[in-house]
């Protein structure tokens, strides 16, 4: 089961990074997608550990949303 769910997080990355190394149209609302999955995956590792290991991940995902954030502007142009 596990195989499953990290073979279907690979393909909703990859499809993410070709639609913005391609510039789509549809690549900026994937990569923020992947974004917000990323936090979610990182906070509720964290919370199925009982708080024993926080995760770094969703400290760069934020970190990523911001920086698309930015980059909102020119990608519409």
């Amino acid at each position: 089961m596990w195989g499953i769910i990290i073979t279907g997080l690979m393909v909703i990355y990859g499809i993410s990074a070709f639609g913005l190394l391609f510039a789509q149209d549809w690549g900026f609302n994937a990569a923020v997608f992947c974004g917000f999955l990323a936090i979610i995956i990182g906070l509720s590792v964290t919370l199925m550990s009982g708080f024993r290991y926080i995760r770094l991940e969703p400290f760069i995902a934020g970190l990523y949303l911001i920086h698309l954030a930015k980059f909102r502007h020119d990608w519409s142009s």
